[in-house]
């Protein structure tokens, strides 16, 4: 993992940046899989745009208490890389849909 000032002074690589860009969108979507999931099956009409702006929100606040508990953890503030980490974990709200819509589909094609 690394945070974007060790990459800005070239301490680390954009490719490990990236991989650490990728843990926090996994994480987004575990934060917003269940409810966007439970959203898009049980809701006949469910609205996929809502879907995504609801599982953006939640994926977006997971973040941003991760990485106040991390905050708390450490006691160290990297306030830049904590704020683009909460940033990154907004991708996993539409993951999480698309996941969702992947997976009723597939059950619709055997049903």
């Amino acid at each position: 993992m690394a945070r974007i000032e060790q990459v800005l002074s070239g301490e680390k690589t954009w490719g490990q940046y990236s991989l650490d860009i990728l843990g926090h969108v996994g994480l987004g979507t575990a934060y917003a899989i269940v409810p966007v999931a439970l959203y898009l099956f049980l809701n006949e009409n469910a609205c996929v745009l809502c879907a995504i702006v609801g599982g953006t929100l939640i994926a977006l606040i997971g973040g941003m208490i991760r990485e106040y508990i991390q905050f708390l953890k450490t006691g160290k503030d990297h306030f830049n890389d904590r704020f683009w980490d909460s940033i990154h974990h907004i991708i996993g709200g539409p993951t999480s849909v698309g996941l969702a819509l992947l997976v009723k589909f597939i059950i619709n094609l055997s049903s």
